[in-house]
Order: C-alpha cells, then structure tokens, then sequence
C-alpha cells in the first residue's frame, strides 16, 4: 500500500522548522508538487533570508523555477551575501525569471568580488547588447584586473560595431599583452577609412614599441596580414 503523501499545509510548516535538513529537504519535496508548488512562494521568500547557505540556495533554486517576476526584489538584495555561489545562484535566477528587470542587478554583479560572479555580469550584458549594458562595460574596463578586462574585451568584440573605438585605441596602451591582442582584432573589426587610417598609424607605432616581449611575434604576424588587407580595402 503506497505511503499518503504529506498534506502541503504540513510542508509548508516544515520549511520552518529549526532543523536546517529538515528545511532543505522540504524545499525539494514542495518543488515535486508541481500541481500546488505556487503557493509555497511567500514561504520560499521568507527563506531567502535563512542563515544556512544550502537552504537559501535551494531556495533560489526553487523561485528560479517557478518564475514568479514577484521574487526578483527579494533575489536583488542577496547578490551582497557572503557566499559567492548564493550571490551566483541569484544572479541566475534573476536572469530566468525576467531579464528585462535584470540591468540594474548586472551592474551591480559586473564589481563583484568573486570572478565568477562578475564574469556572468559580463557574459550576460553583452547578451544585451544594449546602449547601456555596452556603457556599463566599457565603464568597467577601467577598474578590472587583467584577467576582467580582457574577458570584458572579447565580450565587446562579439558586439562588432558596438565596440567603441576610443575603447580599443586606449586597451592599445594596456600592460598586458592579451589586453592588447584583444583590441587589436577588435579594431579590424572596424571598416570605415578614417577609422582605418587612423588604426593603421597607431598599430605601426603599437608592433614597433612591443616587439621586445617574448609572446609579441603572435600579435606582429597578426598585425602584418590585419595592415595587408586594409591596405587592399583602402585602394
């Protein structure tokens, strides 16, 4: 004879029990009843703020697969938690749910502390596309590490003509090689003859103070054929 299902009035009472295990294991077995779990949302809401990481996690998990736009104020503030794989999850589930309303939060993840973190701010701004996701990046390049900047950078190369341009002719003068490899294709992205010309002065001066470092050969190859072919482009 098969085991009664727990009445849902009872697993919502579960979800604040003392027991941390208790709450978790609630939390999964509310999002199996695929027929009521709506009701749990307000319950799910009041558990964002629990002090046990998995729970909340769990929580956020289970908001993210109802998609309710109702839950994205309570998931904004969690992006300050302590644990970057819960400011990671919110993140996430913000993005699901509506991410019409997700801008403001994506510039508030693009500094966060966490790589993880901020490389899913970035990934997910330049899927925007948009005039200020392009802004808020091009902004960021300002204050990220080396690692930050170039993934930012090769974000704004796969918007093509959105990359501003003084943007690339400034990564030009970055310390690190990748930087300016990065801005380097970045620029032959760009067509338009006084963009070229200009280009064109800048990168002979670029090879010509670069070709010291022990990885620059890539980048003056690159250079060569990139000045080869606007060369054919210009005549």
């Amino acid at each position: 004879m098969p085991t009664p299902a727990i009445p849902f009035s009872t697993l919502l009472t579960r979800l604040a029990d003392p027991d941390p295990d208790i709450r978790y294991q609630t939390i999964r077995m509310i999002m199996h009843r695929q027929a009521s779990r709506s009701k749990a949302l307000n319950a799910l809401l009041v558990l964002l703020k629990d002090p046990e990481e998995r729970v909340c996690k769990a929580a956020i998990a289970a908001l993210d697969t109802l998609g309710d736009p109702q839950a994205i104020p309570a998931l904004g503030p969690l992006l300050s938690y302590p644990m970057a794989p819960v400011r990671l999850a919110a993140l996430k589930a913000i993005l699901s749910i509506d991410p019409n309303q997700a801008f403001p939060y994506l510039e508030t993840a693009l500094y966060d502390r966490s790589r993880f973190v901020a490389d899913a701010a970035i990934k997910a701004l330049a899927s925007l596309g948009s005039p200020p996701a392009v802004v808020a990046l091009t902004q960021a390049l300002d204050d990220y590490r080396t690692k930050g900047c170039r993934y930012i950078l090769n974000e704004l190369l796969n918007l093509g003509g959105s990359v501003p341009f003084d943007v690339m002719m400034r990564a030009l003068d970055e310390k690190s090689h990748w930087i300016r490899l990065e801005a380097v294709r970045a620029l032959s992205k760009l067509h338009d003859n006084r963009s070229s010309r200009t280009w064109t002065t800048r990168m002979i001066w670029f090879v010509g103070k670069r070709y010291g470092h022990s990885k620059t050969w890539a980048i003056i190859a690159l250079s060569c054929r990139l000045l080869m072919s606007y060369k054919v482009k210009m005549t």
